[in-house]
């Protein structure tokens, strides 16, 4: 059982601050939540979140140095496992993008396994459950307001667990032959798209 976070006396004037609409960066209720959430959660040490937007040779020795990567993004996956650096599919929140796993997992031989991480937000919980929706609509709109900030907190603190869980699963990759084959059969295309290219030219 859980229990209950140990929470400052205030006084009225600092009170009154926590809860002044101008004072956007902490409020009472947030003060609160953090306390409450911040007991809940533990830290999730030894995983790191790869961010794709890095420069490419961050993320590339990002993911040459990894024991294992998780990722709903199946280029995330394509890129780990051209490095041969084992990967654990998720299921994307979009149903529709299943496919796309499938198609390129079939191509290498992969007998893919999709495993499935908790919704962060409402906002991923309504998408997950009915396959439509978008930050600019109801719930996106609901999911910014403060009414959802603990929501959120909660979700992201399962979410949190089920990545913990999905570190110690048995990671995929491809066979070496299997990527030895796609990477010569992707060079040839490459050298006959420039030959192509180059007849081309000369004829013109």
């Amino acid at each position: 059982m859980l229990e209950a976070p140990e929470i400052p006396r205030l006084s009225a004037a600092e009170a009154y601050t926590l809860w002044a609409p101008t004072y956007s960066e902490e409020t009472a209720v947030s003060l609160l939540e953090d306390q409450l959430v911040t007991a809940m959660c533990p830290p999730l040490a030894g995983l790191r979140l790869i961010d794709a937007t890095a420069p490419v040779e961050t993320v590339i020795a990002q993911l040459k140095g990894a024991r294992m990567l998780i990722t709903e993004a199946m280029h995330g996956a394509i890129v780990a496992d051209a490095l041969r650096t084992p990967w654990v599919a998720v299921k994307p929140i979009f149903r529709g993008h299943h496919l796309k796993w499938q198609d390129w997992s079939q191509a290498l031989g992969i007998d893919l396994r999709l495993h499935q991480l908790w919704p962060t937000s409402l906002l991923e919980l309504h998408i997950g459950m009915t396959g439509r929706g978008g930050s600019r609509g109801r719930v996106g709109r609901l999911n910014r307001s403060p009414l959802a900030v603990l929501p959120n907190k909660v979700l992201t603190h399962f979410a949190a667990q089920r990545l913990r869980e999905l570190s110690q699963v048995e990671p995929q990759l491809s066979a070496d032959s299997r990527i030895i084959d796609a990477t010569d059969r992707a060079l040839a295309e490459v050298s006959t798209l420039v030959s192509e290219i180059g007849e081309t030219r000369l004829a013109g």
